[in-house]
């Protein structure tokens, strides 16, 4: 199953990551579970699987690999602004479908790593933003971060009361102008692909 509204980007373009937890000095670790699997195995498998549970499986290993880099990242409260753990899990089988001969968890650490400038430092309220038919959930940290980004672009207006926390007209139509110039789908919403769109960078 792909993830339409997201476009397929390479490992190359959020840069291998170095591993978040323990390593031996020659960098090498062991990977359980689903995240020991190549992409190209993973992908497979959820194009097979017409029940879904393969994304259930896969968005509790990766919830289980985030609060576990929650616990051992310093000065972070949550490492991936992307809350909805299903959500999560089928962004790493979209970004598995560019990249198949990666291991599934060396692109959840890139992914995390990537996303690290849209991190939330503290204990913060999750908000959910709907428009039109579609809801998301966003941390109200990393809201406020894609609103001061639509500021810097130029697509909200510099003005007080632009970056509030408060999702109305002026930030969906700035988050649709973002979308239509990144060739993403024109959501309104602060979803994934856009998250990724404004943060991943390489580390």
């Amino acid at each position: 199953m792909r993830l339409t509204y997201l476009p397929l980007i390479t490992l190359a373009a959020l840069g291998l990551a170095a591993p978040l937890f323990a390593e031996t000095a020659d960098g090498d670790f062991s990977v359980r579970g689903i995240g020991a699997q190549t992409c190209s195995t993973l992908t497979d498998a959820a194009e097979e699987d017409g029940s879904g549970a393969i994304f259930e499986y896969l968005s509790a290993w990766v919830a289980g690999y985030a609060t576990h880099a929650n616990r051992v990242t310093s000065g972070l409260h949550e490492v991936m602004p992307i809350t909805d753990n299903l959500v999560l899990a089928r962004v790493v089988v979209a970004l598995c479908q560019a990249n198949p001969q990666a291991l599934t968890e060396t692109v959840l650490n890139s992914l995390i790593t990537s996303l690290a400038d849209a991190a939330v430092p503290a204990a913060a309220k999750t908000v959910e933003i709907t428009n039109a038919d579609q809801t998301v959930l966003i941390p109200l940290p990393t809201f406020i971060l894609v609103q001061q980004h639509l500021v810097d672009a130029g697509r909200l207006p510099d003005l007080p009361g632009s970056i509030d926390g408060q999702y109305g007209p002026q930030t969906r139509d700035a988050l649709i102008a973002h979308q239509q110039s990144a060739g993403l789908t024109k959501t309104g919403l602060p979803d994934p692909a856009t998250l990724l769109s404004m943060f991943a960078k390489a580390p």
